[in-house]
Parts: C-alpha cells; structure tokens; sequence
C-alpha cells in the first residue's frame, strides 16, 4: 500500500521526507496495517478530522502540536466508516515530554480522544459529537521521537450516544502503551457544529 501524498501545506524538508519513509515501510510491513487495509470501503487520509481553514490554526492536533519535535503535521489515517473503528499511524516528537524521553500523559489522552471520536463520528445521525467521559489505562511509557500506532473501534451506538475502544502501540513490537474507553455523545445543538468528517 502506498501512502497518500503529503499535504500541500507540509513542507519537504530532509527530516519530513525521512519521517515520511518510515511511515512507508511501516505500511509496507505491519500486518494489523495490512489487514485493515484489505477490508472493503477504507479509507485513506492524512488529518484525523477535516476541520475546515477557517479554523484549523486554531485547532489543538493541527496547529498547536504540530512541528518540528511534537506532532507529525501529517499522520497517516485509515478508517472504517461503516463499522465505525480506524488506525492512525503517527509520530510523537521529542518537545511532548512529561519525564525525560517519554510522552506526557495527557499528549497520549488527547491523542485517544481523537481517535474515539472521529471513529464513532460517522455512526451518529449528524456525524458529529462530544466526548462525555473518558477512562484510561496507562500500561507502559512510550518513548518520544518514536511512531506509534493508534487503534479505534466503536462498541455500540445508541441513537446520539456511542461507546468506543482505543489503544496506542508500538506498531513493530505489539506493546499496548495504553487503553482508553470512551462515550461520545451527539449533542442536541449538533447540527450547528463545524463538520470534520
């Protein structure tokens, strides 16, 4: 499989282009990966959520954290809209430290509540909500400067309410860094909510 093209807005730098082969040879190599990829209807992005311009520079995950040493501008996104679950292939730079070497807790929080999200997203009447309550395993520290591999599923959707699963792993060993659960809501006022599916 061959990754999607780099976002225009990405600039071409040594680093990004380097950052960007061993995103492709990851695809190339994982077998969760591959096998999400074999299913029909997936999608292939490079933003989490299609937040539009007006707004993204003042977006968290595309603006804020996004740079040299914090988040990849550009992680590569896979998704299962009929049955509400994605993999998100990402990088967590050097400059996300909660203790020297390893990723702040709540970058890792933050990043699971993403992902729950826009997972359920397309299973809710107006394809947009909220998070509601959010638990989370911390199970092993993930080192920085490092790729990581986030999986999302919807459980169960009822209505405007959804409930979802995620982990962030090492994509070569399999190690679940940590396990998160969440509920999504749909809220009443929804339909005037920015789209980002």
């Amino acid at each position: 499989m061959a990754l999607p093209s780099l976002n225009r807005e990405l600039p071409h730098t040594p680093a990004v282009l380097a950052l960007e082969e061993v995103m492709r040879r990851l695809t190339e190599r994982n077998e969760v990966i591959r096998n999400f990829c074999s299913r029909p209807g997936v999608q292939e992005g490079r933003k989490i959520l299609n937040i539009d311009a007006q707004h993204a520079a003042d977006s968290l995950t595309q603006s804020t954290l996004v740079g040299s040493g914090l988040l990849h501008a550009s992680p590569l996104v896979l998704t299962d809209n009929e049955d509400g679950s994605l993999l998100i292939v990402h990088h967590v730079g050097r400059k996300l430290a909660g203790h020297a070497g390893l990723l702040h807790g709540g970058v890792a929080s933050m990043l699971l509540d993403e992902a729950m999200g826009r997972a359920c997203f397309p299973l809710l009447p107006e394809q947009v909500g909220v998070t509601v309550r959010m638990e989370i395993n911390y199970q092993a520290p993930i080192p920085l400067d490092s790729i990581v591999l986030i999986r999302a599923h919807t459980e169960k959707v009822e209505g405007r309410k959804a409930w979802t699963e995620a982990t962030i792993e090492d994509p070569d060993t399999g190690v679940v860094y940590v396990k998160a659960t969440g509920h999504f809501v749909q809220p009443r006022w929804a339909v005037s909510m920015s789209k980002v599916l």
